[in-house]
């Protein structure tokens, strides 16, 4: 999708809307510059991850609580 015509229209669409809804709301549009940035997993992590007994969705449960642990630091 690199470069994609009608995804950088509607991205550029979705943001004038988030744009008015902030408006109409009354409130300011958060400054994205000021947000922390986002670290996936390592290798290393993900193997830390013990996922053979575990269904998919408890897997994703033990994906997703690694991931907070490492992005509320």
């Amino acid at each position: 999708m690199k470069d994609c015509p009608n995804c950088e229209y509607h991205k550029k669409r979705a943001q004038l809307w988030r744009e008015e809804a902030y408006k109409f709301g009354g409130h300011e549009l958060p400054n994205r510059s000021e947000s922390k940035p986002w670290f996936n997993l390592t290798d290393d992590e993900i193997n830390e991850i013990p996922f053979t007994s575990v269904t998919l969705h408890g897997f994703a449960r033990l994906v997703e609580k690694k991931l907070k642990d490492i992005n509320s630091e």
